[in-house]
């Protein structure tokens, strides 16, 4: 996830979706796998020129651990893997996640939170590939939910498509979404339980 899009309408039905998914399974820990990623420099555009984001207001607003007041809102614990991601280097980031998560009592949410969601066909920066779901699927243990944001493309069956790609990587497990559609229409969150 790049930091300039944290904290938007979209963020409000990612986190509204998986405190629902804590409160209805009785999970008090979800762990947020960032896919962090930089992005661009801010710049603004005044009549004197171009001149640099002050780097104050820029880090208000993409602290990704300012969940960490949701956590406490909720009696929930949220755990922030904010390790930046290096696209050319998933295999190696996917294995940190891996090791990290084994540190983290069940049962848990592990929340997978790229740009746009599951890889289409392949897994550019912005993408979840299937191999990162099929891995950290690997890693949970029974009463475990894996949960991962999507964004709609642009087909008419996006929400379909992204289900069943990830039940293939969670060994056929039924696949359940979550919309906000008054809220954020284009966005849903995937999730799986992981059985005994």
């Amino acid at each position: 996830m790049q930091g300039l899009w944290y904290g938007d309408r979209r963020d409000r039905v990612k986190w509204g979706a998986l405190i629902h998914l804590a409160k209805t399974r009785a999970i008090t820990r979800i762990v947020q796998v960032a896919y962090y990623r930089d992005g661009t420099d801010p710049i603004l555009e005044t009549p004197e020129g171009r001149v640099p984001m002050p780097v104050q207001v820029w880090e208000h607003f993409s602290d990704l651990r300012n969940i960490e007041r949701l956590a406490r809102a909720t009696d929930t614990s949220i755990v922030v893997l904010d390790q930046p991601f290096q696209p050319l280097h998933r295999p190696e980031y996917i294995a940190s996640v891996v090791h990290r998560l084994t540190v983290v009592h069940s049962p848990k949410i592990v929340f997978l939170d790229p740009d746009t969601g599951i890889e289409p066909s392949a897994a550019d920066p912005e993408h979840v590939a299937k191999t990162d779901l099929e891995r950290i699927w690997a890693a949970l243990l029974p009463n475990d939910v894996l949960a991962v944001y999507q964004h709609a493309d642009h087909t008419g069956t996006w929400l379909h498509e992204r289900a069943r790609k990830m039940t293939e990587a969670c060994g056929g497990m039924p696949v359940h979404s979550i919309l906000g559609p008054g809220i954020a229409s284009d966005v849903a969150m995937l999730w799986c339980a992981k059985q005994s």
